[in-house]
């Protein structure tokens, strides 16, 4: 109900396969929405932002390598006036990293339901058995 907020969730995520994926989502539609997410490609873990827009294929907004991953992740988003603050702690909350900024228009409703907020895991479709663990989970 509100468009000023704060999203955040601790994840304890170490997945061993690449290309299955974690983390926290602003959902307008299944066609709108961002996805904040941890993956493994070959080697290391990835974290990366996600826009998909109506009548556009997903994209990756900003991606990092997270070189000192110990399989435990804070995700925080920041809505603002116009924008979208996305950022990340891998000391518990103690020091976040900014990590990208977008405008908030990008998942604007085109109808009568807002935004949701919500926890995100997939294995894309592959046989495996990797799971994402979820501390807290806090919106002011």
């Amino acid at each position: 109900k509100e468009s000023d907020f704060e999203f955040s969730a601790k994840m304890l995520y170490d997945p061993i396969k690449p290309g299955v994926q974690a983390g926290i989502s602003l959902f307008q539609k299944d066609d709108n929405y961002f996805m904040f997410i941890v993956e493994k490609n070959s080697e290391q873990h990835v974290l990366k932002l996600f826009l998909k827009e109506r009548k556009k294929k997903p994209a990756v907004i900003q991606e990092t390598f997270l070189k000192s991953y110990n399989g435990t992740i804070n995700l925080k988003i920041i809505s603002e006036g116009d924008t979208y603050k996305f950022s990340y702690s891998l000391d518990g909350g103690t020091i976040y990293q900014f990590f990208a900024e977008t405008s908030a228009d990008k998942i604007l409703s085109k109808g009568y339901t807002g935004a949701y907020l919500g926890l995100y895991c997939t294995n894309n479709g592959k046989n495996v058995k990797e799971y994402a663990d979820f501390d807290w989970v806090e919106l002011n």
